[in-house]
């Protein structure tokens, strides 16, 4: 007849199962145990403890800290700096660190960690994309034309690409340049914000006003339906607390412009 175990009972038949599993994970599944603990309890330094050298390990303490649930971009920083001492040539640790530098606003050691990266891996264009931002706020606008027009290549699936190679031509007085990039972006992405605050900006100093002022009635639509969500999608390096503001701050920037392009048009009363 079946008879319901006692809690001293079960204990008894249950601790001595977790310290065989315990056991095994130590000393034969080192690496899967420490990758457990730290991915499920965020126990770094018992992790660490247990596979000191796991690069994999780092890999997700770092992407863990840098937005991939919590934000501490020291904490993040110093596990891909432990990696790059392990591998010089970790091209994902290199580049995820250059975009931490970014984030702080170091552009110059973003942009040279980004050289790093593609040196050790030419395959992967990812790190064109980061470069060309860093070359940008450098006021190297050429330059990061062409990282954005490589990345574009590579994945033109992507409207940050068009959209940063339109505000680097813009950021140069290329408005001309800027429209068509934008454009470009555009025929894929046609309700994206961000390409048509960047497209009304350009068209505005082409003085194509009326187009200009389609396009950031647009954009204006898109800002104001977005959310925090869609905010985070595009700036995932970035502090979350600081998400809400960035994207009134949009929403302020678009209705500007098309304040501005209304005045100019006559439009305004």
């Amino acid at each position: 007849m079946y008879q319901k175990l006692s809690l001293r009972k079960k204990l008894v038949i249950v601790l001595p199962l977790v310290c065989v599993v315990l056991f095994l994970g130590v000393f034969n599944y080192r690496e899967s145990l420490a990758l457990w603990v730290a991915k499920i309890f965020r126990l770094d330094t018992v992790a660490l403890l247990l596979s000191h050298d796991d690069v994999g390990l780092r890999h997700l303490l770092g992407n863990y800290y840098f937005n991939g649930g919590k934000y501490d971009l020291v904490q993040a920083g110093k596990y891909y700096k432990e990696l790059i001492d392990i591998n010089p040539t970790d091209t994902v640790a290199l580049y995820q660190l250059a975009r931490i530098e970014f984030v702080k606003g170091d552009n110059i050691k973003a942009r040279n960690l980004l050289n790093q990266s593609l040196a050790a891996d030419p395959e992967w264009k990812q790190p064109y994309y980061m470069r060309g931002l860093a070359h940008v706020y450098l006021g190297e606008f050429a330059q990061a034309a062409r990282d954005f027009e490589i990345f574009i290549a590579w994945k033109p699936e992507d409207w940050g690409g068009y959209n940063d190679l339109a505000w680097a031509y813009l950021k140069d007085a290329k408005y001309e340049e800027a429209w068509l990039a934008a454009e470009e972006g555009l025929q894929k992405f046609p309700d994206n914000l961000w390409l048509n605050n960047t497209a009304g900006v350009a068209l505005w100093n082409l003085g194509r006003l009326d187009k200009a002022e389609h396009h950031l009635m647009t954009a204006q639509e898109s800002a104001q339906n977005a959310t925090v969500a869609t905010w985070r999608r595009a700036y995932l390096g970035n502090d979350p607390a600081t998400y809400e503001a960035s994207l009134d701050a949009m929403r302020d920037a678009i209705d500007r412009n098309l304040e501005g392009v209304r005045s100019e048009s006559g439009r305004l009363p």
